[in-house]
């Protein structure tokens, strides 16, 4: 009869996204919409000179155990730091007479969320013939957001990207 095999594992690893060109330069205008009191509003997108690179810092452990070809349990744990993920900063409301009179407000990227991510993934196998084979898996996930206070970016707190969660939250699930 096999022993069961067993392997433990550690990982550390860093990850970094430097701004791109257009992250550093887009200069974006929108059509102008006009307004209640008559002034046409303007909206311009700014891309940051500044913007920085934005890093993650992530941790996993694991064990797996494999009794011969019959069964295995598989279990990994990770956590995530993001560091200087992007916001989009409006700026107040400003009136320039030329060209022509308009209201414009301008929102330039900045680097003002960090966010902690932390997991659990459990998988497990099971093989009772040789011709059936049962797999079953959990994961779990969560997302914590943390918005500068000098930030004034409305959604970048709320919003999960395409993080994965449950259906019944009665608010948005954070990024």
């Amino acid at each position: 009869k096999a022993l069961p095999r067993q392997r433990i594992w550690v990982a550390t690893s860093r990850a970094l996204r430097t701004p791109s060109l257009t992250d550093r330069g887009l200069h974006l205008e929108y059509p102008p919409v006009p307004t209640a009191n008559g002034l046409p509003l303007v909206v311009r997108v700014l891309g940051n000179p500044s913007a920085k690179t934005e890093t993650l810092v992530d941790a996993e452990a694991g064990y797996r155990i494999e009794i011969g070809t019959v069964a295995s349990l598989s279990a990994t744990g990770y956590v995530g730091r993001y560091n200087n993920l992007q916001t989009t900063e409006p700026s107040a409301p400003v009136v320039q007479f030329v060209p022509a009179p308009q209201v414009v407000v301008n929102s330039q990227f900045g680097n003002l969320l960090t966010a902690t991510t932390r997991g659990l993934e459990v998988s497990a196998q099971w093989a009772p013939v040789q011709t059936w084979r049962l797999d079953g898996s959990y994961t779990a996930f969560h997302v914590t957001p943390q918005l500068a206070a000098t930030s004034q970016d409305p959604v970048a707190a709320t919003t999960d990207g395409s993080a994965p969660g449950p259906r019944s939250r009665t608010r948005p699930s954070t990024c």
